[in-house]
């Protein structure tokens, strides 16, 4: 796999992984995801940034997030 990325810094390396997923359309991967999370109850968002993670026993439990469409329209 190194000769896939010749410039990659090897020392301390102690793995790598190839993904070739650029080669076929990954959006029917991207429409299956989304059916899944909204079957758990989950929103999903455009054009977000996340401001902050929210923990509860070390683990994520919550976003404080920003919607970057309507913050771009606001004067």
């Amino acid at each position: 796999m190194i000769s896939k990325e010749p410039l990659i810094k090897k020392s301390g390396l102690k793995g790598g992984g190839y993904y070739v997923e650029y080669r076929t359309d990954g959006s029917h991967l991207t429409i299956e995801v989304l059916r899944a999370v909204f079957e758990k109850g989950t929103l999903a968002c455009n054009y977000t940034k996340i401001i902050q993670l929210e923990y509860k026993n070390n683990k994520i439990d919550g976003i404080v997030a920003e919607d970057l469409i309507r913050v771009s329209f606001q004067h």
